[in-house]
């Protein structure tokens, strides 16, 4: 079923006549199925042949001096219209598309249905084209507005992670074992005892392991609740879902029985430093003298990462609002490229965190498909949102100064101040001109956007200084400006 009219349309360009019907297929791809005259095709064989002949050794002639006849005979006429149509059929596609007012985004995949000499030659070209969106009316969008604020008990919790961060651990003697008690250990743990290789089993030794803050499973702590120093115990333990490969290939997860034996060499206790105006002059190198001040400080922070934090969950509603109300022709081409892309990209990420994409799935207990179903769902969301925020750029007249994208490029490279002068060089490049200007762009079609959603959130916190403040985005469209 055609998802739009064929439209016809004739072009005269040269003396060359050709009659164009563009189709719809799918969404984001078009058909065009392309008729030239005869005379076209004749005209086309007439300069393939002295191409051939060009290339071509005929005995007692010179190449490209041996008559048609003679070359026919020797490579075929079969060969010659090839060439003809080689040539003849982009040169008419690249007409057929300029004519058409399309903009295909790869090459083409042809197919010559009709070819006889002295009549019309007729292609048909079906290629995905550039994504189109039919603009909602973004101009009365209504989004859920969260609250911005800075809690004391937000505040605590920044204290407690630093008090937490400097605590130190001492020796306990003739303690017993608790929870929240720290253990240096020797312990074995064997996966599946009944496995007479061992093969399961793992060791370790002096291992350091807080009592209540550890990935063993359940039952773990309360196996060495109780335990002194010199203490040795063996006990077994249901850890559930171990990743497991079974016959066949297959992934899944099940309950295994785990065998433990400790042996407990000290048991220590954790002292906590207090919150002084010591501590303060501690935890920001002298920076700053007391305590009053470092509270200040941490909610100073707190509400400039409020801030971002809600700005980007507003941009991302804005664009998703307006996302909802609009139409989208996206190919499939594309969204299999974005997706390969991202794909590409968190492969390199688990790499570097020393994990294969396999291995990862398995621990996450997800299947193959599922996982590039999740991130052509992520393509698709990125490409509507650039296709999107495009539209409005164009809409609204939003542009970009030479100075603006002069600004960015310094910012950029500020932040790389080892090797600030060749980052330079590498942004001053056309190309990488031309991304920032178009993520300049899409960031300045987000902030109308959020603008006829009603604008940024203020913090309500009092005593806070954001109100003012040079608005400063998020994390919000960082993959979907930056392509």
């Amino acid at each position: 079923m055609l998802l739009s009219a064929t439209r016809f349309s004739l072009k005269v360009e040269a003396g060359i006549v050709v009659k164009v019907s563009t189709q719809r297929p799918e969404p984001g791809v078009a058909e065009l199925t392309v008729e030239l005259p005869a005379e076209s095709l004749d005209a086309a064989i007439e300069k393939a042949w002295k191409r051939v002949a060009a290339r071509t050794s005929v005995a007692g002639f010179r190449r490209g001096k041996a008559p048609r006849a003679l070359v026919e005979r020797q490579v075929g006429l079969a060969t010659i219209t090839d060439e003809a149509i080689n040539h003849l059929v982009p040169e008419a596609y690249d007409e057929a598309v300029t004519r058409e007012g399309l903009f295909p985004i790869d090459r083409p995949h042809f197919d010559v249905t009709k070819v006889s000499l002295g009549e019309p030659l007729t292609f048909t070209a079906t290629v995905p084209l550039r994504p189109e969106v039919t603009l909602g009316d973004y101009s009365t969008l209504e989004i859920a507005r969260p609250t911005l604020e800075v809690t004391d008990e937000q505040v605590q919790n920044v204290i407690n992670q630093l008090t937490e961060s400097r605590a130190q651990w001492t020796a306990a003697d003739g303690a017993k074992v608790s929870v929240g008690m720290m253990i240096v250990a020797d312990i074995v743990m064997d996966l599946d005892p009944s496995d007479a290789t061992g093969k399961r089993k793992t060791e370790r030794k002096a291992a350091e392991i807080i009592i209540g803050e550890n990935g063993f499973p359940a039952g773990f702590d309360g196996g060495v609740d109780g335990m002194v120093a010199g203490d040795n115990r063996s006990f077994a333990v249901i850890w559930q879902g171990v990743p497991t490969t079974k016959e066949g290939g297959t992934t899944g997860v099940e309950d295994r029985e785990a065998l433990f034996t400790v042996t407990i060499h000290e048991v220590r206790s954790k002292h906590v430093p207090v919150v002084d105006d010591a501590f303060a002059h501690d935890v920001t190198g002298g920076a700053i003298g007391g305590v009053d001040a470092l509270l200040a400080d941490i909610r100073q922070r707190s509400a400039f990462e409020a801030t971002r934090r809600g700005h980007s969950e507003v941009e991302n509603l804005a664009v998703d609002a307006a996302i909802a109300i609009s139409s989208f022709e996206i190919p499939k081409a594309l969204v299999d490229l974005e997706t390969n892309y991202l794909a590409e990209e968190e492969r390199t990420s688990l790499e570097q965190r020393r994990l294969t994409v396999e291995r990862y799935l398995q621990l996450t207990g997800q299947t193959t498909e599922g996982w590039r179903d999740q991130l052509a769902e992520t393509a698709t969301r990125q490409i509507r949102a650039r296709t999107l925020l495009d539209a409005i750029a164009a809409r609204e007249g939003i542009e970009v100064s030479t100075a603006e994208i002069d600004a960015e490029v310094a910012a950029t490279a500020a932040q790389l101040p080892s090797n600030a002068r060749q980052a330079r060089r590498d942004l001053a490049s056309a190309d990488s001109r031309r991304r920032i200007g178009s993520s300049l762009r899409r960031h300045k079609a987000i902030e109308k956007l959020v603008g006829f959603a009603g604008g940024y959130p203020m913090l309500s916190t009092a005593g806070s200084n954001e109100n003012g403040h040079e608005h400063d985005h998020g994390d919000t469209a960082d993959a979907i400006t930056d392509s």
